[in-house]
């Protein structure tokens, strides 16, 4: 447009609880133009292009929608947010698998997992053992088959799962696996309880029902003091004469 007449700042508003200014300038030749402005930098958010006339409410949100408004400040506060956030929703996902899992057989209290040894692909690393009691036993050899009870189709739980279908273990492996993708820590089978068929020294488990406890080694604190609510502990209690037995 040329040289530059004049400019003033002609309105203040604040737009997504963010301040901001819009600007007018008057060109030599009589035109107009309107630049939205930072009220806390003054520096200005229109850099690309200017508005011809004075920008609506919509507008002015388009132009902060679509910058990076990105504060570091909040870097620490917005991913502690997010991590625990993640968590919790991951514990939500143990509880339905435990509560379901605990339907199914009304018994059982460990879901025993094992890992495997392709270090390149964690989510294939995991696979299904067996469902024990609280006493130890064999209520379910995935070696042997995959089938689990059907769940009533008016069961909140059937719901919960929704597509997916809780009688398949290909389901129940892959809600697994996205957990541990995501990070989680599952606890051990408690050493008194591990037989000699056992395909590790300290089985991972998933503690299905208020009787099932995790293991305990005597030098160190328990998972939960250590991983807080990275570990997918839906049910159990310590019980350190148990777990010393």
């Amino acid at each position: 447009m040329g040289k530059i007449s004049s400019e003033k700042i002609v309105g203040e508003h604040t737009t997504d609880g963010r301040p901001v200014q819009v600007q007018q300038t008057v060109w030599a030749d009589g035109g107009l133009s309107y630049d939205l402005i930072d009220a806390n930098t003054g520096n200005s958010l229109t850099t690309e292009e200017s508005f011809a006339t004075y920008p609506s409410d919509n507008q002015m949100k388009a132009v902060l929608d679509s910058l990076d408004t990105f504060d570091p400040a909040d870097l620490v506060a917005e991913w502690e947010r997010s991590t625990k956030a993640h968590y919790t929703a991951a514990g939500k996902l143990a509880r339905l698998i435990a509560d379901t899992l605990r339907t199914q057989y009304p018994s059982a209290a460990y879901l025993v997992l094992e890992v495997g040894d392709d270090e390149t692909d964690r989510d294939m690393e995991l696979f299904l053992n067996r469902i024990r009691d609280a006493d130890g036993a064999i209520i379910k050899d995935f070696e042997h088959s995959d089938a689990l009870p059907p769940i009533d189709p008016d069961n909140p739980l059937r719901h919960a799962w929704g597509e997916l279908n809780p009688s398949n273990a290909v389901a129940l492996l892959w809600l697994l696996r996205q957990l541990y993708m995501a990070g989680v820590q599952f606890d051990e089978l408690p050493e008194d309880l591990q037989r000699e068929d056992d395909t590790e020294w300290l089985p991972m488990c998933l503690l299905l029902s208020g009787e099932a406890r995790p293991h305990v080694r005597e030098s160190e604190e328990d998972k939960a003091a250590r991983f807080g609510p990275r570990l997918m502990r839906p049910y159990g209690a310590i019980r350190p004469s148990a777990a010393k037995a």
